[in-house]
């Protein structure tokens, strides 16, 4: 489709010149002429914008008319030498005298280098601005005639008003030059605001996918483009493009833009609503370069994290523990507790390493909540709990049809569902060798492939693994592959058992007694007998074993308190089948060749005979005190 050009000339006889110069040049497009000058001009100016014309030629005083009526684009016709000197000659010739006295009523575009014209035809020429003021052009031809002119050459409004004050006046002609330039001119910008209009369609179609509100200003601080989502937060009608930014942006915000300042996540308030922005500054050579808004109300951004938070508690993946749910006052749990924060803060996997009930996955939700990826989900699977091939389905996942079974559309695995968070490995040691090659292969390239599929798929998640056993003596053993130990132990964290928490078990008891007088409503007391008697028990299943005891014990003081007996009792209830007639001194005696072997066998060390007894030093120096046995080698 040719571009729409309209023609608003001074007179009908440079319209019919234009249409026949637009002939002989071949030019493709559609010319309409209106020969309309003036403040009339101005309705059908907008007229012919609603109906999609291109571009607007006209000349002298109708351009600033037409400029400020119409935001589309106008191209003055010039005013050539040709023009000027064809005037000034018939001018002169209509004055009939030898030197006459010829006043040009010049707008911009003419007034330069026109002097030299003066001498060639042998004319005195007085030359005198114009501008879109009817007073003012009134007051110029009244200076014109006291000045003593002769002939007014000019526009045809001008000439109007020349000769309601008694001068004669000449219409200065656009020739066949001036019209080519103009009608070529108009072409080209015809033809480049037709490529800006597509550029700007695209522009918004791309804005209007945003889910955000997005302001695209230019380099004047005009609007190139609004999206609806942003017109809703800020309340603002629809044709805002073209518009000054400073209508409905705020000033300072305007005024960091034209400071080339970059935005990020800043909070402030428009039009009352508070909002989350960032702007991005597009270098270009101009002072002042485009700039991208991208807008988003608070309460949406705390309404999408509610939803956020509600789904990962949904499907499992969120922590209920912090490091403040980790209890002890003992130095060797406030170094691990320190140690664990001083770990979360990097990306590296962590191994957890410690006996059964010793917090581990107290531990890794702990160190989650504190680490880059807590915003993101945390996945925790126990290794132990599936079989080989079922495991692998739910850590790497699968697609349709990979095996019999197979959920339809396939299943994400939990790498897939960790991603931007924390998957926790419990039990990382009961992982079979495939299992534990196809791990070290996501660890090393930080990707993952579902069964069946044909793709990796990037993943960035925060490993955190997990294991009761010796994992180097499982490795010597053949049992578990060394590159996959040392890429998990990066960053090992072994969990102090309670035993060599001092301090921590009478603590510990004391938390416990309250939690669960309040739960069963009973009077249980942790008398001194009773914090005897659970510090010298080795807790080989820690803090969990502590729990359940006190839990026990709670339950039997709701008949009424509870005795030595019943405490022995909880602390080992694998010898309730003993007879209670059992003598005293045989269990003593049986104590101390358990003891005695011990140290024998560690040649007097108590520091070894402890731990190979799973008791702790002084309770191992309080029971040789007891039963009188005689050390033979002092530990070293």
């Amino acid at each position: 489709m040719p571009p729409r050009i309209a023609l608003f000339p001074p007179s009908p006889k440079i319209g019919e010149r234009a249409r026949r110069v637009a002939a002989d040049l071949g030019l493709e497009m559609d010319l309409i002429i209106h020969n309309c000058v003036g403040e009339g001009a101005a309705p059908l100016a907008k007229a012919v914008e609603r109906d999609g014309v291109d571009v607007i030629v006209s000349r002298g005083i109708n351009c600033t008319i037409l400029q400020n009526a119409v935001k589309t684009p106008i191209v003055e016709m010039p005013v050539t030498g040709q023009d000027l000197a064809t005037a000034l000659h018939e001018a002169k010739k209509h004055t009939k005298l030898e030197r006459p006295r010829i006043a040009l009523f010049a707008f911009t575009s003419v007034r330069h280098h026109v002097e030299v014209l003066a001498d060639l035809l042998d004319i005195d020429l007085l030359i005198y601005p114009v501008v879109n003021d009817l007073n003012f052009i009134r007051s110029q031809i009244t200076r014109a005639k006291n000045d003593g002119a002769h002939i007014v050459v000019t526009g045809n409004i001008t000439g109007k008003l020349a000769n309601e004050q008694g001068l004669p006046s000449l219409m200065l002609d656009s020739g066949e030059v001036a019209l080519s330039g103009a009608l070529l001119e108009a072409q080209k910008v015809a033809y480049a605001r037709r490529l800006e209009k597509v550029r700007t369609r695209r522009l918004q179609a791309v804005v209007d996918i945003s889910p955000n509100g997005v302001f695209v200003l230019d380099a004047q601080g005009c609007i190139q483009a609004v999206n609806s989502v942003a017109r809703r937060i800020l309340h603002l009608e629809a044709g805002l493009e073209g518009r000054k930014a400073s209508e409905v942006l705020p000033k300072p915000l305007l005024e960091r833009c034209s400071r080339h300042e970059a935005m990020v996540d800043e909070l402030l308030e428009i039009n009352n609503t508070p909002l989350l922005l960032n702007a991005d500054v597009v270098d270009g050579d101009a002072a002042v370069s485009d700039v991208i808004f991208t807008l988003q109300p608070v309460a949406a951004i705390s309404e999408l994290e509610s939803k956020l938070r509600k789904s990962l508690h949904a499907r499992g993946l969120t922590c209920q523990y912090s490091f403040s749910d980790i209890l002890g006052i003992s130095h060797a749990i406030q170094t691990t507790i320190a140690t664990a924060r001083a770990f979360a803060a990097t990306d590296s996997p962590i191994l957890l390493t410690g006996e059964t009930g010793t917090g581990k996955e107290l531990f890794a939700q702990a160190i989650h909540q504190v680490s880059p990826f807590a915003s993101g989900p945390f996945v925790a699977i126990n290794c132990a709990a599936l079989p080989p091939s079922l495991l692998e389905s739910e850590l790497f996942g699968h697609e349709e049809g990979a095996f019999t079974g197979a959920r339809r559309n396939g299943k994400p695995g939990l790498f897939e569902m960790a991603h931007n968070g924390t998957i926790f490995l419990d039990e990382i040691s009961e992982m079979n060798h495939y299992g534990q090659t196809r791990l070290l292969r996501v660890l090393q390239e930080r990707s993952t492939m579902r069964i069946g599929g044909d793709r990796y798929i990037p993943v960035t998640a925060r490993v955190i693994a997990a294991s009761n056993r010796d994992l180097p003596d499982l490795v010597a053993r053949k049992r578990f592959r060394q590159d996959l130990y040392y890429r998990l132990n990066v960053l090992p964290l072994p969990i102090p058992p309670l035993r060599d928490r001092h301090g921590d078990i009478a603590f510990l008891a004391g938390r416990f007694v309250e939690q669960f007088r309040k739960k069963y409503g009973g009077s249980i007391q942790l008398t001194p007998d009773m914090t005897v008697l659970l510090e010298a028990h080795p807790w080989p299943g820690n803090v969990r074993e502590l729990s359940g005891t006190i839990e026990r014990l709670a339950l039997l003081a709701r008949t009424g308190p509870v005795s030595g007996a019943q405490v022995e009792a909880a602390l080992r209830p694998e010898r309730a089948r003993v007879p209670l007639t059992a003598p005293a001194a045989s269990r003593d005696d049986s104590e101390r060749q358990r003891l005695t072997a011990a140290l024998d066998k560690h040649n007097g060390h108590i520091g070894k005979a402890a731990a190979f007894l799973g008791i702790h030093r002084t309770t191992l120096q309080r029971k040789i005190r007891s039963l009188g046995i005689n050390l033979r080698r002092t530990a070293v």
